[in-house]
């Protein structure tokens, strides 16, 4: 498929607050209990569900790339990496399955797996993308979040 001959706009909602990270460690967000954070969690479940119903992988599902508006409504945002990724290209390692990191196997799985780490995000701050990797690479699986309750921790 050719490139069109004119950029492609594309017009968003306005979200009043920031982006789900930045919210989480420095706004409001440090003051969510776990009711919120169960519900936004869920507001990026129906996101993910609606995306994969409609035949899309994200690729790159992470807190940074989640909007915050009025009344902590959160909405699944930079859709940047939403294509088949080229042999070369960057992409964040630390929300990435194993398969989709090491053999560029991306599916909605994938994306399940990245959600299990935005729902990790939403409790705890984890590792840099090189040390994650290697963790992948030795078998590690992401540790319990000493504030996470044992039903989020089986859901994640």
């Amino acid at each position: 498929m050719e490139p069109p001959d004119q950029p492609i706009y594309i017009v968003t909602e306005f979200m009043c607050n920031e982006i789900l990270l930045d919210y989480l460690r420095h706004g409001s967000g440090q003051e969510l209990e776990l009711p919120a954070l169960v519900d936004i969690a869920a507001q990026i479940v129906f996101g993910i569900a609606y995306l994969e119903h409609e035949h899309y992988i994200h690729r790159d599902l992470e807190a940074r790339n989640a909007l915050v508006g009025e009344n902590d409504i959160v909405k699944i945002a930079n859709f940047d990496l939403a294509h088949i990724i080229s042999e070369g290209e960057i992409f964040s390692i630390k929300w990435t399955a194993s398969e989709a990191a090491i053999f560029d196997k991306f599916t909605i799985k994938s994306d399940v797996w990245s959600y299990g780490i935005l729902l990790y995000q939403l409790v705890t701050y984890a590792m840099t993308n090189r040390e994650v990797l290697d963790q992948i690479q030795r078998g590690y699986r992401i540790a319990w979040p000493k504030n996470c309750s044992d039903k989020i921790y089986d859901y994640i």
